[in-house]
């Protein structure tokens, strides 16, 4: 256990040497800068976890037609689809 507590203390520090080159006092600030990259790898990884999850929680009713929104569109139903430029499209 500690030698996967010093491989991701070593990792992690190996990154940011050129940085500690040229500013030493930031060696102080490397625990905060381990730890906030644990911390974001985990909003990252909930947020990968959780791209399906759709909704507008400030307004009352706007998901009421979420079922239909979110139903998986055939390629006919793509075809059907007006294109979103219409303008710029050519043929």
């Amino acid at each position: 256990m500690k030698a996967l507590g010093l491989w991701m203390f070593v990792s992690k520090f190996i990154k940011l040497v050129g940085h500690y080159i040229r500013y030493p006092v930031d060696v102080l600030l490397l625990p905060v800068s381990i730890l906030f990259g644990y911390l974001h790898g985990i909003i990252k990884i909930y947020a990968v976890l959780t791209l399906n999850v759709t909704a507008w929680g400030s307004r009352d009713g706007a998901d009421d037609y979420d079922a239909e929104r979110m139903k998986k569109r055939t390629s006919i139903d793509r075809m059907k689809q007006r294109p979103y430029y219409p303008n710029f499209v050519t043929q």
